[in-house]
């Protein structure tokens, strides 16, 4: 141990750690204490982030929108559209990452089975 009170690693274990573990390990222990003292100084922030989360889970039904009016055609990939909005909640790059990960597997999804329905259709 160091007078730090971190493990000695040996010359072969650090070659073994690519750069991007080392930039994943710094993300995920500086970033959140970064994002928490910026909304900690500003109680407008919080609360516009609390907004923000209660108005991002509503549906266009619990807005008052009438059911006829309400089309799921309109808006075939309302699933990615979720998984984007949640770019706005992650702290991390790597969680970012993540979600336009889902995000573009629920667009080729929905391409998917939008096809397959155009070719049983015709």
């Amino acid at each position: 141990m160091t007078k730090y009170g971190h493990l000695c690693r040996s010359s072969a274990m650090q070659r073994d750690i690519t750069r991007d573990q080392i930039y994943g390990i710094i993300e995920g222990h500086l970033i959140p204490h970064i994002s928490q003292q910026v909304f900690s100084k500003s109680p407008f922030d919080i609360l516009l982030h609390k907004q923000y989360e209660h108005l991002s889970k509503l549906t266009l039904k619990e807005i008052g929108v009438k059911p006829c009016y309400i089309d799921p055609s309109v808006c075939p990939y309302k699933e990615a559209i979720v998984k984007l909005k949640k770019l706005e909640i992650a702290k991390l790059p790597t969680q970012k990452m993540r979600f336009l990960i889902l995000a573009a597997q629920a667009i080729m999804n929905k391409m998917a089975s939008l096809d397959q329905a155009s070719v049983t259709s015709a």
